[in-house]
């Protein structure tokens, strides 16, 4: 039989006594990130973001933001500047603790509701109304040599190159990992996806969040193991005018 007042306190006092190596005093708000894998592209996007815009409001030029999640990836840092944070001074993390005037929880920020979907675009000044027809890429999100490749991508591509050009459209397609290549920021990344991109093709992965940055009446098409079916991605296409097919 477990006493959990014994073992929450028990708890609370390891990490008092040894979690926090230095206590931070703010002399001003922050913010509490507490969502899980918040220091990862996709789930900054798909939870940290959400927590940030539910208190955006209360911020100023002072608010902290503390992160219980490790290190940022590379792409996460940036985002932060869109809600106003330098992260070279104002993200604080694990083992410190924090001392402050004001904390901030959001403690009802929906995981999807589509006020999210677009305030996020809408903060990373993305243009939702980018004709189609001006947008020429069909972007293929691959996953070879990692978890969850497609067996016969060579020939998937090929077929798709194929249609496109029996479309003569001049539409061409191109992996998602020339485009990383050759845009490093956030920023221009961003901009490409969003003036360039007509359709997304690929494996269930996380590099379907790029599909946050495209312009509506984009096409995704999401090939999905039969073992782990998600629908995320077509919840937040639909709130984006975004056309979405799931392959099994």
């Amino acid at each position: 039989e477990v006493d959990f007042d014994k073992l929450a306190s028990s708890m609370n006092r390891k990490t008092v006594d040894g979690a926090f190596k230095r206590t931070i005093d703010v002399p001003g708000s922050v913010v509490l990130v507490l969502t899980p894998e918040h220091s990862k592209f996709q789930h900054f996007l798909d939870r940290a973001s959400h927590v940030l815009e539910q208190s955006a409001h209360l911020y100023d030029d002072k608010t902290k933001a503390f992160l219980y999640d490790s290190k940022n990836t590379p792409l996460v840092n940036p985002m932060y500047t869109y809600y106003g944070f330098d992260p070279k001074k104002d993200l604080l993390r694990n083992p410190f603790g924090v001392s402050a005037d004001r904390m901030i929880f959001s403690c009802r920020a929906l995981l999807l509701h589509p006020w999210y979907a677009l305030r996020v675009q809408e903060r990373f000044g993305i243009n939702r109304s980018v004709p189609a027809s001006a947008r020429k890429y069909v972007l293929f999100l691959s996953r070879a040599k990692i978890r969850r490749p497609l067996l016969n991508e060579t020939q998937l591509m090929t077929a798709i190159e194929q249609f496109l050009e029996a479309r003569n459209q001049g539409e061409k397609l191109i992996k998602f990992s020339e485009i990383q290549a050759r845009y490093r920021g956030l920023a221009d990344l961003m901009h490409w996806i969003n003036y360039n991109v007509i359709a997304m093709v690929g494996p269930h992965g996380g590099s379907f969040y790029n599909h946050r940055f495209a312009a509506q009446n984009t096409l995704l098409v999401e090939i999905m193991p039969k073992t782990r079916v998600f629908t995320g991605f077509f919840e937040e296409a639909y709130f984006l005018r975004q056309h979405y097919f799931m392959m099994l």
